[in-house]
Order: C-alpha cells, then structure tokens, then sequence
C-alpha cells in the first residue's frame, strides 16, 4: 500500500511473531499505525485498537489483559503468604528506656510504670514541662531532629524558635541589601515580622517598627521626612560653606537666607527634625522641621522658621506646628518678608 510506513502485510507479519499467532489483524480495517483497526484473538474474539499499541506496547485482547492481571495478582498473594514471618521483637521498659536515653538524652524520661508495649500510650515526663503521654513507638520514631516525641509545649516553643531563627538571618540579610548598611536590627527585641522591634539608623537612632516592613524599605520617621523633603520641595540646592553638606530648599527666601549664612560664614544647621504632639491620619507621630538653627554671629543660637506665606488648606497644620515649637523653644523667630528685609537678607 503505497504510502504507508508499515504495510498491512508487514503489520500482520510483526503480530504473528509477538503474539505468537494468538491475534490477526483484519487488513482491509488498517489505514496506518496510529488509526484503529480490527484485530482477531483466536479464543476471545475480535477487538478494535490503535495497531501501534498492539504491536510496541504488545497490548492484546482486553479480556485477555484483565485476565493476565488477576493471576500476576493471585501469584503475588500467594508468594506474600508463603513468605517465612520474622518474629517480631518484644521490647520491654528497659529497652525503651535505653533507646530514650541515646535519642533524648536526659531531656525525656518513661514512667515503667505506665509502660505496656510499643504502641500503647504510656507516661513520660520532660525535665522542663513536666508529664505528657504518648506512644512509645511514637516517641522513638519522632526522633530528636524531628522533635516529635517531645512535651507538646516544647515541640511549639521549638517550631517558633527554628522560625524566629531562620526570620532573623532573612532579616539581617534582608537590611543590608535595602539600607546598605544604614538600619540594623536590635536583635534581642525580635519576635516575628509583624511584632515590632528596635531598628537603630545610624544618624537619627532608635524607633521600633514591624520588620516586614523595613525590609521593604521603610526607614527611622526623621529619614523618611527628610527624604520628602529633598524630593517633593526642593527647588533649588546649594552647599553649606563649612561643612560641603547639600542643602535642600523650597522658596527664594530660603535660598536668600542660605547664601546670607555662607557669605557670612555664619555656622548653621539645616532643616532640623522635631517630635511634635501631633498625630498622622494614621495616628503616627507627626514631625516639625525647623529650617534652620543659627549656631554663630548675631542670631546665635536661634531657630528660624522662614515663611512666604500660611497655607490655608483644611486640615494643615504647619502654622500650629510652628505656634506649639515656638512656645516650647523660645530662643525661636519666625522670618517673614519684612523680617528678612529688615536684616538686610533681601535687597
């Protein structure tokens, strides 16, 4: 048959040999080797099926089959059944407790009193936590590394020891690729990643916050509002005189004001954080910063809050910030258009 990779007759000479002249195929049913055709079982009849399967699988008649299966599973019971049964070891109290002793050490004791057999609960009594019952097959199978076979109180306190554990490393681990080396961990005050604990930046210090969440980036409160404020207001940067540090401002009257400070050579801290009584919509505390603390020259040691204009805005409360930071810092001013022109800042 022309096109075909195995004729009818090169097909039926293949089943004669593997079926040993059990199954025939029916040639005028064969198309190719992945299409059904009809084959003969000389005892059981005729069947259809894909000729590839009777051929390479050496499939046959499915009664046949079924029936192949039920003796390969009546001679394997058979085999089970007639297989010599090993006497089954007794251990009594003392080799329970000898195999107790290599396993737990001296954590774990048995009660020889309780004991019956191996699989009958019996008393045992940890060192620590006190009595608890259980199998002794149990008990011994559990083994130390898998922790099964001690005091169920144990047995959480070291799944959340093993947990904490591996948390703290993914921690650590986790706060040197975020902070690059900025935040560290207090570790003696972590629990779990949603239970806070002490974070220590090394510029603005301690402050607690849930670790799942500073190793997602979140940083000491004074970092993220400075962060905010070098990126949301700055309008314009210049470099303190003394110290080359970058200075971030918003508004002309700022940037007046810092190149009055650096022709002068006046010494000066910039944008200076404060905590504050007031809360954040999510009830965080709310931080001031005052724009600049004068360390030197005439207005020495002084705070200055240098303002264009108040917002009105609902809900804005950088006017009572400043109203509750100059009534607890009295050496503070507030600068203004006419203060800044007054003391020459503005020509």
């Amino acid at each position: 048959m022309t096109g075909k990779w195995v004729t009818a007759e090169e097909l039926q000479r293949r089943v004669h040999k593997i079926h040993h002249g059990m199954v025939l195929l029916v040639e005028s049913t064969y198309v190719k080797m992945d299409k059904k055709a009809q084959f003969i079982d000389v005892e059981l009849g005729s069947w259809w099926t894909i000729p590839g399967n009777v051929v390479h699988s050496k499939s046959g008649h499915p009664s046949r089959r079924a029936s192949t299966r039920r003796m390969l599973c009546l001679a394997n019971s058979i085999a089970i059944a007639n297989r010599p049964i090993e006497k089954r070891r007794w251990f009594d109290a003392e080799d329970v407790k000898k195999r107790l002793h290599e396993t737990y050490g001296q954590i774990v004791s048995l009660d020889e009193t309780t004991y019956v057999k191996m699989c009958a609960p019996a008393r045992f009594i940890d060192v620590e936590f006190g009595e608890y019952w259980m199998c002794p097959h149990d008990i011994l199978r559990g083994g130390r590394q898998k922790g099964q076979g001690f005091h169920p109180v144990r047995r959480k306190t070291q799944r959340e020891t093993n947990k904490r554990n591996i948390d703290l490393t993914r921690v650590k681990d986790k706060l040197l690729i975020v902070h690059n080396g900025i935040v560290t961990l207090v570790d003696d005050t972590f629990v779990k990643m949603k239970t806070n604990a002490t974070f220590v930046d090394n510029t603005f210090g301690k402050w607690s916050a849930h670790p799942e969440n500073v190793i997602r980036g979140t940083s000491h409160p004074k970092r993220k509002m400075q962060k905010i404020v070098k990126s949301s207001f700055a309008s314009f940067v210049d470099e303190h005189w003394k110290t080359g540090q970058k200075l971030f401002c918003h508004g002309s009257y700022e940037v007046a004001v810092v190149r009055w400070l650096n022709d002068h050579n006046y010494d000066f801290d910039w944008q200076v954080a404060f905590d504050t009584p007031f809360r954040t919509p999510k009830n965080k505390i709310s931080l001031y910063f005052v724009d600049v603390l004068i360390k030197t020259g005439p207005f020495s040691n002084t705070y200055v809050e240098i303002k264009g204009t108040w917002i009105r805005k609902n809900g804005y409360v950088g006017k009572a910030k400043w109203e509750w930071f100059h009534k607890e810092h009295p050496n503070s001013q507030l600068w203004m258009k006419p203060e800044l022109t007054r003391y020459g800042i503005l020509k």
